[in-house]
């Protein structure tokens, strides 16, 4: 689905839905390191798909 860009597909009485998700997580090895009001600089961006069976 995600290499023919198709995000949502009817099969009979399913529906498979691709959906991108983006999340922020903390980079606790370097938050050790360093001090907490540095938190938003030592933010990880991630991104990956959830697939819904509907």
């Amino acid at each position: 689905m995600n290499k023919a860009n198709v995000l949502e597909l009817q099969a009979g009485s399913h529906t498979f839905k691709l959906t991108e998700i983006t999340r922020n997580n903390i980079d606790t090895k370097t938050l050790k390191t360093k001090y907490s009001e540095l938190y938003k600089a030592l933010l990880k961006v991630s991104t990956y798909f959830k697939f819904d069976i509907l």
